[in-house]
């Protein structure tokens, strides 16, 4: 449907004060700008702050995926956290170092010092991983 504009130009239509309502959503032309320049204004906001830092000590390597974020740590912990809450999600614990990570949508896979594969997926349950000796065995992963 096309946009209707109430009382002609400047006058006042259903969804709020002045300018054009949209079936979709509602609202005039006048408050999807203004909620735009909210949004905008958030973000300004936020880019000129501090960047804030995650309470995650030991951390040996990191990444992020959609609205998750995987970090590795010092002892062989492995944590899932909300990336824009830094909420811990899970955990896992591994026997070696963990020493770098990737994530491509669900998939994270993290690379040990004694150059396995750990792969987790962060829609199921974030358990215990299959894991994948890299070949030529001894060196460590350092990137994934």
């Amino acid at each position: 449907r096309a946009p209707e504009r109430a009382g002609g130009e400047g006058g006042s239509s259903e969804g709020g004060e002045g300018g054009e309502v949209f079936a979709a959503d509602g609202l005039s032309e006048r408050e999807r700008v203004y909620l735009s320049e909210l949004s905008l204004d958030e973000w300004r906001h936020a880019a000129a702050g501090r960047p804030k830092e995650l309470p995650l000590p030991s951390m040996t390597a990191v990444c992020l995926s959609g609205e998750c974020g995987v970090s590795t740590h010092a002892g062989g912990l492995v944590r899932l956290w909300g990336a824009t809450t830094g909420r811990r999600l899970a955990a896992h614990q591994q026997r070696i170092e963990l020493t770098a990570c990737a994530a491509c949508g669900p998939i994270f896979v993290a690379g040990d010092a004694a150059g396995a594969l750990h792969a987790y997926n962060t829609d199921a349950e974030f358990g215990a991983p299959r894991v994948s000796r890299s070949p030529g065995g001894e060196a460590g992963v350092r990137s994934v």
